[in-house]
């Protein structure tokens, strides 16, 4: 059954760094909760260009992969390990206007980088009014895979406690 008070669902949009790890889980798990509700979500970067030839190949990080296998969400790897569903997108100014909730992963990192996105456009103000701060840490950077794996799952358990309870609070 649809909702009619909103002729379209309404947009939430998740923000990360580089649009491979925290926020395409936060999406894709939104969304698979949410199932055809009166919220859809998507998810941006906001510094896609410092990802590596081979995350831009993957799509999405093989932590995310997993879990979301794991969890019956749909989407798995080609035979190449690439991600035919999803390529980290950069964030664009049509993405901030048109969410109707816009959720920084770490705020902490991700509100001044947000900041820095929009400079001194005239509609900057309301813009970062309408930004949730959460703080869910990325992966350590140069850390051994063992460290990498513990903490990319500590990193997803939180991003599924955080989007259950937003989902719920709609």
């Amino acid at each position: 059954m649809s909702d009619h008070r909103y002729p379209e669902p309404r947009m939430v949009l998740f923000l990360c760094t580089g649009n491979f790890f925290r926020s395409p889980f936060a999406e894709r798990y939104f969304n698979h909760l949410g199932q055809g509700g009166a919220w859809v979500a998507t998810s941006r970067g906001l510094s896609v260009q410092a990802l590596t030839a081979r995350q831009r190949f993957l799509g999405l990080s093989p932590f995310t992969t997993e879990r979301l296998r794991r969890l019956g969400i749909p989407g798995d790897p080609g035979p190449d390990g690439a991600s035919p569903e999803h390529t980290p997108t950069a964030i664009g100014l049509q993405d901030l206007e048109g969410a109707h909730r816009i959720i920084a992963v770490q705020g902490s990192i991700h509100r001044p980088m947000l900041e820095a996105f929009l400079g001194q456009h005239p509609r900057r103000t309301p813009l970062l009014a309408r930004v949730e701060c959460w703080e869910i840490e990325d992966l350590p950077a140069g850390a051994d895979h063992l460290v990498r794996e513990i903490a990319a799952r500590s990193t997803l358990d939180r991003l599924q406690t955080a989007t259950e309870r937003m989902l719920r609070d709609l």
